[in-house]
């Protein structure tokens, strides 16, 4: 059998991995040395590409990330990819699925399919759900990469991977070699986020899909509430819950005595502060400035949520996505409409399924409108120019950032697998992210759970998306440009960081030349912008007779 040599330098290698986190985004991977990379040959086939596999894991799981030449879509047909991914568990090629000449395979993932053929006992075989062997892979979006995580608890020391692009008949190794992964103990486990809110955060922010049943789980939806203490929530999925109706149940279930509601079609935004301002952007976008206290606050807040369509629906999605940046680009105008002060902090969260094409993930983060003829060529979003942030929301004790999962006991053979569908976005010139995560009660010990008054299966019985936060620190007087000081270096308090001297300079020598020299250089600089046309005495920026009368008014005039 025909191994790859370098597979056995984990054995001896002395480097700690880093923490992989299995959100969609790949820097992590270029900053483990410890990760194990097999590069294929291009063009070896006829249809889309296999490029590259990483692979490394940790004490739970085994991570794969695998690189194509084309942007496909993971977990549903789109006529260019089928990713499988053959597990020969006990390296031994008479056992299992004959996947290769040389490679017998005890689990085959298939992930349009979503499921796993079990070949344990081949050629009997069992169908099993992705779920049953832990099975995640992100970005939801389409992309070029992805990056999978797999549980260990049914894989031993040593496993052969074999990744196959089923449609072109693509594969990682190529036939006639193995890639063989020997699991190491050289990682570094994910240290837990704590859910308290520090007291220096200004506004933490939830976002929550309530699949309809907020009635049905009262006390379970107040725990979780109770427990995040948020300050603005984004629901998505409340077209059953009435603007009263909520007001009566925060006011019935919520330690906090005062809270404020504006609704749009099956989106809310619950709020500590009330709103001055309201927006319908869509029929599936609200938007509200929250009127937040001057004493403590230097500006209000503006919260956008949002739920557009799921699944196949692609162009809804960009519908939507086009008109949030048309409105985010006009409110900032002046003259816009409902325009809003200048450098307002704010968010645009909810459940986005974003489960189609990338396009539209770069339309609300980048602003790249689709249809430009409708909503304008659109622009980076955020204040400064800049694209928005996107605040990453991992599950506390765990390191997949999913944010939906099914919360039925037994996922069914075929059943979407754990995905990022829910996302909070911010305009990060004007705030800061403090903190940020995806509270899934499940993963908690009875320590956490008893300490924040929350049950193990809350999250599991109030819906199939799981509440997601993020603690923000409001900027503002990052914004002010001018900073008042010594500007003269010759100076013993000369503050390089002060635009605009206020004759506070202290001199410890009385060094005339330095201190002429320095006043002369920094009048020359002072007096740059206000001498741009000199011998222009009337101002018209030209040189011309009304100067020379100006001048000739003035002359022999005798200044005391």
């Amino acid at each position: 059998m025909k191994k790859l040599a370098f597979i056995y330098l984990l054995i001896i290698s002395p480097l700690v991995q880093g923490q992989i986190t299995i959100d969609g985004f790949f820097e992590d991977w270029s900053l483990d040395a410890s990760i194990v990379t097999y590069n294929d040959s291009n063009f070896d086939s006829n249809g889309t590409e296999l490029e590259e596999i990483s692979v490394t894991n940790d004490h739970n799981y085994l991570y794969i990330r695998v690189k194509l030449d084309t942007e496909v879509d993971l977990v549903d047909e789109d006529g260019l990819s089928s990713l499988r991914i053959f597990l020969d568990t006990d390296n031994d090629s008479n056992t299992g699925y004959p996947t290769s000449n040389i490679i017998g395979s005890e689990y085959g993932i298939d992930f349009i399919n979503r499921q796993i053929y079990n070949d344990v006992n081949y050629p009997e075989f069992d169908m099993m759900s992705l779920y049953e062997l832990g099975v995640i892979g992100m970005p939801t979006i389409t992309s070029d990469e992805f990056e999978i995580m797999i549980s260990r608890e049914l894989l031993d020391d040593e496993v052969t991977i074999l990744v196959e692009e089923h449609l072109s008949g693509d594969v990682i190794p190529n036939q006639g070699s193995t890639f063989t992964y020997e699991f190491h103990s050289n990682y570094l486990e994910h240290s837990d986020i704590d859910i308290a809110k520090a007291e220096d955060v200004d506004i933490r922010l939830l976002a929550y899909n309530l699949q309809h049943n907020l009635f049905d789980n009262e006390e379970a939806f107040a725990r979780i509430i109770n427990a995040l203490d948020p300050d603005i929530i984004s629901f998505s999925e409340v077209s059953e819950v009435s603007h009263s109706q909520m007001l009566g149940y925060f006011e019935d279930y919520i330690e906090y005595p005062t809270w404020y509601a504006m609704k749009n079609g099956d989106v809310m935004a619950v709020s500590k502060f009330p709103f001055s301002q309201g927006w319908n952007v869509t029929n599936k976008i609200g938007a509200s400035l929250v009127n937040l206290p001057d004493d403590d606050y230097e500006m209000d807040f503006l919260t956008l949520y949002a739920h557009p369509p799921c699944c196949g629906n692609n162009a809804g999605r960009q519908f939507h996505f086009d008109s949030f940046i048309n409105f985010i680009l006009d409110i900032q105008e002046e003259g816009g409409v409902g325009q809003i002060a200048l450098n307002t902090p704010f968010t645009f969260a909810g459940d986005m399924n974003l489960v189609g094409y990338n396009e539209q993930y770069h339309t609300i983060v980048d602003g790249v409108i689709s249809d430009v003829e409708e909503f304008g060529l659109g622009g980076s979003p955020d204040w400064d120019g800049s694209s928005l942030s996107d605040a990453v929301c991992r599950i506390t004790t765990h390191i997949s950032a999913h944010t939906w999962r099914t919360n039925t006991f037994n996922p069914a053979v075929g059943e979407y697998p754990p995905g990022r569908l829910d996302f909070i976005f911010y305009s990060n010139s004007v705030m800061s992210l403090e903190k940020s995560f995806t509270l899934d009660t499940e993963e908690l010990s009875n320590d956490i759970l008893s300490l924040y008054g929350l049950e193990f299966y809350d999250t599991f019985n109030t819906s199939d998306h799981l509440p997601i936060v993020s603690d923000f620190i409001l900027q503002q007087e990052n914004l002010v440009d001018d900073v008042l000081g010594c500007t003269y270096d010759s100076a013993s308090n000369y503050n390089a960081s002060s635009t605009i001297d206020d004759g506070s300079c202290q001199f410890e020598d009385c060094n005339y030349e330095i201190a002429f020299n320095a006043g002369y250089e920094q009048g020359i600089i002072d007096g740059v912008d206000l001498d741009e046309c000199p011998g222009d005495f009337n101002g018209d920026l030209s040189v011309t007779t009304q100067d020379l009368l100006e001048f000739l008014t003035l002359f022999g005039f005798q200044c005391e």
